[in-house]
């Protein structure tokens, strides 16, 4: 799938590992992994370094031509997302952010049961995190109510640095839907590189995923 786009990865942390076993997993190529270092010789670029260093990285990626993966949270301020995803549209490329959670395939079923009836939402998620834990964690949760429509509400959603499971409730009219991050098969994270690599290989712009990350930017600076 992978095989006519060079993919670069920025960023060889935590989830840059990550990033590097789930393309392993996939049999797809990665062209050269770097730590911080914005080198711009690929045709799609993921970016997995902290969060302040997301801007001006993905920046220099979206300026020379290249689609890019940027992981959760998009930026730290609103006008630096608004700005990519502005030059996004300009450039004419792909634009995704790692909200992985939407990649889950069950969570895309619990939102096709949630279609159209959706009344609230309430979610509790936590865990270590070297940030504000709401900008960590949270942001998949906004991210996560932002999907199936509606505005977020802050005081359904509770944040912890402890570790505690993820539990995202929708509350229909014909009752209660629970998705608490169950292992499937294939994983968010596949699912989620394939379809970027999947949108970059077929050449036609897309920043669905920019815009929603720009939503949620702002719920979380709110």
């Amino acid at each position: 799938m992978g095989d006519c786009v060079r993919v670069g990865l920025i960023g060889n942390g935590h989830w840059g590992r990550v990033y590097v076993k789930t393309f392993e997993k996939l049999g797809e190529p990665l062209a050269w992994v770097t730590s911080r270092d914005t080198r711009l010789d690929a045709d799609a670029i993921i970016i997995a370094t902290p969060a302040e260093t997301h801007y001006d990285i993905a920046k220099a990626a979206l300026s020379h031509g290249c689609h890019v993966l940027i992981e959760k949270p998009m930026c730290l301020r609103v006008d630096h997302a608004r700005a990519l995803l502005e030059l996004a549209k300009r450039m004419g490329v792909v634009g995704f952010v790692g909200h992985t959670h939407l990649y889950s395939p069950a969570w895309r079923e619990v939102k096709k049961a949630a279609a159209g009836g959706v009344v609230g939402v309430y979610s509790v998620s936590g865990g270590p995190c070297k940030t504000d834990p709401v900008f960590d964690w949270g942001a998949h949760d906004v991210a996560m109510r932002m999907d199936i429509g509606g505005e977020f509400a802050p005081h359904d959603m509770q944040i912890t640095k402890e570790r505690v499971k993820r539990c995202f409730t929708v509350v229909t009219k014909d009752g209660e839907l629970t998705y608490d991050d169950p292992f499937t098969d294939p994983r968010p994270m596949d699912v989620l590189i394939r379809e970027f690599l999947a949108a970059c290989g077929e050449g036609r712009p897309d920043t669905q995923g920019m815009e929603l990350g720009v939503k949620v930017t702002e719920a979380l600076c709110a």
